[in-house]
């Protein structure tokens, strides 16, 4: 989902999105992943391992964007678990799988302002300022 995420037309490396062949048209991010996640509710959280909470929150991510309804996600789950060997998905995309490809051999430095100039140049002096910790002190009324 990264992969296709519609901020990569955008980003720094571009991505040619308007070539890949995917109806998804979100923006899907690692902060989006992780929200969808640590978003749980606490008893379901630790209810969950870790594989389980991120296909929570993936699936929780398609339902509210109309991806699928949640009857229909329901419904595939259930055959899902219903069989004994599940077949592959027999579609398959070359233009999909080198986009995902791609991504992860470039990556996504979101955020990342790389037209700006750097505040320091090779050989520069730099001053550091130690930052030392105030102590909170707290009191404990009974």
């Amino acid at each position: 989902m990264m992969g296709l995420s519609k901020h990569l037309s955008e980003s720094v490396p571009k991505y040619a999105m308007e070539k890949i062949p995917t109806e998804f048209k979100s923006v899907w991010t690692w902060a989006d992943l992780r929200k969808g996640a640590e978003a749980m509710n606490p008893f379901d959280y630790f209810k969950y391992r870790y594989y389980e909470k991120w296909l929570g929150g993936i699936s929780s991510f398609f339902v509210e964007q109309d991806y699928i309804s949640q009857a229909e996600l329901d419904a595939k789950t259930a055959a899902y678990l219903d069989k004994d060997e599940v077949p592959a998905p027999e579609w398959r995309n070359e233009a999909i799988d080198g986009q995902v490809i791609e991504y992860l051999r470039t990556g996504d430095p979101a955020g990342r302002d790389v037209q700006a100039k750097p505040r320091f140049s090779k050989g520069d002096t730099v001053k550091v300022k130690t930052h030392t910790p105030s102590i909170i002190h707290a009191s404990l009324v009974i």
